[in-house]
């Protein structure tokens, strides 16, 4: 796993053994690397260059398993030097790769019950959480994260598919209370203020949406 954090890229290194390893930093522009005194599965990375780590913070500094890492750990917000600077959530209710929005205050994932295993019976949910621990929406429906924009509004995309393999798109105010339906799309992304997803209704089709607040 190598994601973007800032001006680096953060990389989960792997033991022989299969476990995770240490945490390395590297800066593109120059090759050079510098490994952090952390272990666990990178996640997701934030544009002031700290990022989430799925660990066990009871031994931070000790090669873990996956499982013990992404399926009973925590999601922990990390600096450049490897220091813990936040206890988000447990990873186990985390079920999708986070998505950061562009200012790095807010994260979005699909989600579910902390104790309930992966599994096809599994009621899944979508989260959207400020990095920070200040606030939390939830809504009790299946989706992915499309996006998760600067003010806590969030994209997602419904686990609702159907023959053509589209499902449907939706918008999430800040405060959770409003969902507006955009249509259905095989896919989509967020470019800049523009929301633009692939629709297979009629034919197919790329649209596009600004989400520009008026």
């Amino acid at each position: 796993m190598a994601l973007w954090a800032g001006n680096f890229v953060v990389v989960t290194t792997m033991t022989k053994s299969g476990k995770l390893s240490r945490v390395l930093l590297v800066d593109p522009s120059t090759g050079e690397s510098k490994q952090l005194p952390v272990c666990g599965m990178v996640s997701a990375g934030l544009p002031d260059g700290t990022f989430l780590m799925g660990g066990d913070p009871s031994a931070l500094e000790a090669p873990v398993s996956l499982a013990k890492a992404v399926g009973q750990g925590r999601l922990l917000h990390i600096d450049s030097a490897g220091k813990v600077l936040a206890d988000i959530a447990p990873i186990g209710i985390v079920s999708s790769p986070p998505v950061v929005s562009k200012n790095g205050k807010f994260i979005a994932f699909q989600s579910k019950p902390a104790d309930a295993p992966e599994g096809p019976n599994t009621r899944y949910g979508f989260t959207v959480l400020s990095v920070d621990g200040t606030s939390r929406q939830q809504q009790d429906m299946p989706c992915f994260p499309v996006a998760v924009m600067d003010d806590g509004s969030a994209v997602a995309m419904k686990c609702e598919f159907d023959e053509r393999n589209t499902a449907p798109l939706c918008l999430v105010s800040s405060d959770g209370q409003t969902i507006k339906d955009i249509g259905r799309a095989v896919s989509a992304a967020v470019m800049g203020e523009s929301l633009i997803y692939a629709s297979n209704t009629d034919r197919p089709t790329i649209k596009t949406m600004s989400l520009a607040k008026e």
